[in-house]
């Protein structure tokens, strides 16, 4: 009963399933669009229901089910045997999708209305989320995200498993909106009056399709992930609707039917994302079933494969084809009609490295201890109080306080109750006067408030040498430009730090140098460095540090130091399509010398293969060929992570999961394979690398945007 509702009712439908959140479809398709034959149904014997047995990866295509008399969620193997019910309530439980790490499950649910159920088709629905392993058998934790006087409904998880889109009408009409994972920082991405609906992401995460009625009819529309540039891919006086990305997004699956789906028919298409808005996206109509509803289509991780639900048997079951439309079988044989099915992702693997590759295990195990969110953009390791193992200074950005935080020698941190300055951004931790112990240098970002920005200058801290620090209220002088990083290095050759503070604004600021007088007080040098992206180091052999940098849009050059801290430039490389990325400077390949690994990507600007420059030695570089993975805002850590030797890299992305390239030895890097996700929505910031847990290998350390930071201790035998 349940499902014919969602046929008689468009916007409840919209609310409640596959179907639900939406109506029906048939584009307008070009005279030459493929109809493939009446096809024939293969059905299998009805499956066994299990009562509850464990939860295994053989589980695969989640649905939901009304065979309970209400709506709730199932699992079942990719031939319709085993299916299992993950939810036993007395409310409605809907439109499924797994997390990427295919270990949760994002849902619909009215059991937070005061009428679930007989709220049909007025119920207020809210996203959950539940732990899949133990919930057969009522164990699996379940977490609601939203918490709106409006319906919130058709979630939909990130590929990086930092976001989840969803539909929303908060805002008196259907919007698409996302938040973290975790069910903060809720946005809305659309803004018509017309309603937006059931978004779908590519499966690189850069862009999402949704259905709007902003023309007048059910159109599949698509935007940056951001929710910029949004245009249609399909414009016909029919409805199609609720898209859903092939793995290798090149390809968008969908169910189209007339205007007002009438007559009620509904067929299943797909067409190329490639052309689309031009109208020449090759569209193929996958079912043909005459006064018969077939929607609701999601891909196998393979793409050979789409399951589907279809009332071609009187109800609605969960049928499985081909990606061409072929072989149509039918999964689910039960009268209360079982609906949305979504497939459960591959579960990820090391790929396997190529020839000449890793010997041994590399693992991270991701530390019990969690902190607390305070957009820690960066954490500096060093002995802070003399008792020989790693402690943490956090630079906490916005109205956070940066911290000190002691290790106990185990790796476990506990504060110390110091209070830094707020709006820390960069943090440099070094003996800054000279009296053996660290200090530390802390930069400060502009923070825009509803009163305009508030603006700190950089901070000097000096420690007593028991881990206690006091400010040397000095005044660089900076406080009108925003600090984002800061490096510090012997640029004059007078055996002190230097500082080399990063300045941010949006149409660039140059960089300065501060010499460090020998006591901890820093002048500014005069230099401005105009390079976006800066590493330092002995480039050439000489002894005194040289600088590496990046100029967006122009390329790469190495200034050369004389060793009092005049720069010159030495050598150059263009590339036009040089962007935002982080820089990292290493012995690579184990010729006495410091190579250099360059990234470029970040959010909107796009991504582009990361490269690996040899040095001659004399600080000039050419390309070594490789390119490795793309990367989306990254910081980079090299150390020797798996103990053999030779220089790895920890790669910390801003937009996705964090990674791992580990050294053959020659300065080949390879995949780990690892994708390391943080806390929900954490948007990685800078990595640091240590012996935190007194084992003699390297552990890491990252710092998050919006997130906390995170601890990876290393596990590698």
């Amino acid at each position: 009963m349940f499902r014919k509702l969602c046929l008689v009712i468009l916007l409840a439908a919209s609310l409640a399933g596959c179907t639900g959140a939406g109506p029906t479809l048939t584009p307008t398709l070009p005279a030459d669009t493929p109809v493939p034959p009446t096809a024939t149904i293969e059905t299998p014997a009805t499956p066994t229901e299990s009562p509850a047995p464990a939860v295994t990866d053989d589980l695969v295509i989640a649905f939901y089910s009304e065979r309970d008399g209400n709506a709730e969620i199932y699992l079942m193997n990719a031939d319709g045997s085993t299916q299992v019910r993950l939810t036993d309530n007395a409310a409605d439980d809907m439109t499924p999708d797994w997390s990427p790490d295919g270990k949760s499950l994002v849902f619909a649910s009215d059991r937070d209305d005061p009428n679930p159920v007989k709220c049909f088709p007025n119920c207020a629905y809210e996203i959950y989320t539940m732990n899949v392993d133990g919930a057969a058998q009522g164990a699996g934790e379940q977490r609601r995200l939203t918490d709106s006087p409006a319906s919130d409904y058709h979630p939909t998880w990130s590929p990086d498993s930092r976001q989840i889109a969803f539909t929303s009408e908060r805002d008196g009409n259907q919007e698409i909106y996302v938040m973290e994972a975790d069910g903060s920082h809720a946005r809305r991405l659309t803004n018509d009056p017309a309603g937006d609906m059931r978004p779908s992401w590519s499966p690189d995460g850069t862009h999402i399709a949704f259905n709007s009625m902003r023309n007048g009819n059910w159109d599949i529309y698509v935007m940056n992930s951001d929710g910029s540039d949004q245009r249609p891919l399909t414009t016909s006086t029919e409805w199609e609707l609720f898209p859903v990305w092939s793995p290798d997004g090149a390809q968008i699956a969908f169910f189209a039917c007339g205007p007002q789906c009438r007559p009620n028919r509904q067929d299943i298409y797909v067409m190329d994302v490639e052309g689309a808005e031009q109208g020449a996206g090759n569209v193929r109509q996958l079912t043909d079933t005459p006064s018969i509803v077939d929607e609701g289509p999601a891909w196998s991780p393979d793409g050979k494969q789409i399951v589907f639900q279809s009332d071609r048997d009187g109800n609605f079951e969960i049928y499985v084809m081909n990606a061409d439309g072929s072989g149509q079988q039918r999964l689910t044989n039960d009268w209360g009609g079982d609906y949305c099915p979504v497939w459960r992702p591959a579960p990820s693997a090391a790929p396997a490295p190529p020839a000449g590759g890793l010997t041994g295990s590399f693992s991270l195990e991701k530390s019990a201890q969690t902190f607390d969110r305070k957009e820690t953009y960066q954490v500096g390791l060093g002995d802070l109080d003399g008792d020989g193992d790693l402690d943490a200074v956090f630079a906490n950005m916005a109205r956070n306080d940066s911290q000190v935080w002691w290790n106990d020698g185990t790796g476990q941190f506990v504060d110390s109750g110091q209070a830094l300055t707020q709006q820390g951004h960069g943090v440099g931790v070094g003996d800054l006067d000279g009296d053996g112990d660290l200090d530390l240098f802390i930069t400060c970002a502009h923070l825009m408030t509803s009163g305009g920005f508030s603006r700190k200058p950089s901070r000097v801290y000096l420690n007593d040498g028991q881990g206690t620090f006091r400010e040397s209220e000095q005044d660089l002088g900076d406080t009108e430009l925003s600090g984002n990083d800061v490096n510090l290095l012997d640029l004059d050759g007078d055996g002190d730090l230097d500082a080399h503070v990063v300045y941010y604004e949006i149409g660039g600021m140059p960089d300065k140098v501060y010499l460090n007088d020998g006591q901890g007080r820093f002048t500014d040098s005069g230099l401005a460095l105009s390079e976006e992206v800066i590493a330092w180091g002995n480039l050439d052999g000489d002894g005194d540090v040289d600088m590496f940098g990046k100029a967006v849009g122009q390329g790469y050059r190495v200034l050369l130091n004389d060793g009092a801290g005049h720069l010159a430039r030495k050598w150059e490389m263009a590339d036009g399509q040089a962007i935002n990325g982080g820089i990292a400077l290493g012995d690579l390949d184990g010729d006495g010398d410091l190579d250099a690994l360059v990234t470029n990507g970040f959010r909107s600007e796009g991504s582009q293969p990361t490269r690996v420059l040899w040095n001659d030695g004399n600080g000039q570089f050419t390309d070594s060929g490789q390119e490795l993975n793309p990367t989306k805002g990254a910081h980079l850590a090299v150390g020797d992570l798996d103990g053999d030797g030779d220089l790895d890299v920890f790669v910390a992305n801003v937009d996705l999961p964090d990674e791992v390239w580990l050294n053959d030895g020659t300065g080949q890097l390879l995949d780990s394979g690892l994708r390391l996700e943080g806390s929900p929505g954490s948007m990685s910031t800078k990595p640091s690398l240590g012996d935190l847990d007194g084992d003699g290998d390297l552990d890491v350390v990252v710092g998050s945007f919006e997130g906390r930071p995170e601890i990876w201790f290393n596990t590698t035998e």
